[in-house]
């Protein structure tokens, strides 16, 4: 009778580590997609803001060539601070 209870308690063991692990596993899962979908949501909105750079740049070179402004360019991503001039 002991043995049975013995094997009986090692399987109700080894059940509860799987379900610890099965647990924490789909835990994991989960978390690793929230944060795949908060790096495509990043990377979508930085896309949005480089077109908006281009479209705003490209704005300022066609009323600087109408005499309009003077040149100015915005800062992109991968610009530093001192290589190119501000707009004021």
């Amino acid at each position: 009778m002991l043995h049975v209870l013995t094997c009986q308690l090692h399987a109700c063991y080894w059940y509860w580590i799987c379900i610890c692990h099965y647990t924490v596993y789909v835990q994991h899962e989960a978390k690793m997609k929230s944060l795949s979908e908060t790096v495509k949501d990043g990377d979508h909105r930085k896309r949005q803001l480089e077109e908006q750079i281009d479209q705003l740049n490209d704005e300022c070179a066609k009323l600087s060539a109408q005499g309009r402004v003077i040149p100015c360019y915005f800062l992109t991503v991968n610009d530093s601070l001192n290589s190119r001039p501000f707009c004021y």
